[in-house]
C-alpha cells in the first residue's frame, strides 16, 4: 500500500506496490505482524459488519481459515480476526487512535473474542 498517496506512485497504479518507495505491509516492512499482540489496519483493508450479518460473517471465518466452536466465543470490545485458538489480530478501542493515524476510519466494537484460552 502505498501509505495513503494521492496520486499514487507509477507502482501502484500498475500493482507492483512492491516496489513503492512508501510501501509498507504488516509484517515486513517494520508494521506489527501476525504475531503481535495488537495490530492495526487501514481503513480500505478493513469492513464493517453488523451484528445481525451471519451470512457475512460466516464467509469471512471461511476465507480466513477460521471455525468457531460453537459456545466457546462470547462477545467482547474489539474487532478480533483469530486462527485456531491464536489471537492473530485485535484492534481495541484503546488502539484506535494509532489505527487512524494508518488510515483506519472506525473500529467495529462487537467482535467474538473466546470465553477461554486454556485449551
Amino acid at each position: 500500500m502505498s501509505e495513503g498517496r494521492d496520486p499514487r506512485c507509477e507502482y501502484c497504479l500498475t500493482g507492483d506496490s512492491h516496489q513503492c518507495e512508501s510501501y509498507r505491509e504488516h509484517g515486513i516492512t517494520g508494521l506489527p505482524g501476525g504475531f503481535a499482540e495488537y495490530v492495526t489496519v487501514p481503513g480500505g483493508q478493513c469492513g464493517a459488519y453488523s451484528r445481525g450479518d451471519r451470512s457475512r460473517s460466516r464467509r469471512a471465518r471461511r476465507a480466513a481459515g477460521v471455525r468457531a466452536a460453537r459456545g466457546r466465543f462470547r462477545r467482547a470490545r474489539g474487532v478480533v480476526m483469530r486462527s485456531a485458538r491464536r489471537a492473530i489480530a485485535r484492534c481495541a478501542r484503546s488502539s484506535c487512535a494509532a489505527a487512524g493515524r494508518l488510515g483506519c476510519s472506525s473500529c467495529n466494537t462487537s467482535a467474538a473474542w473466546p470465553a477461554s484460552t486454556d485449551g
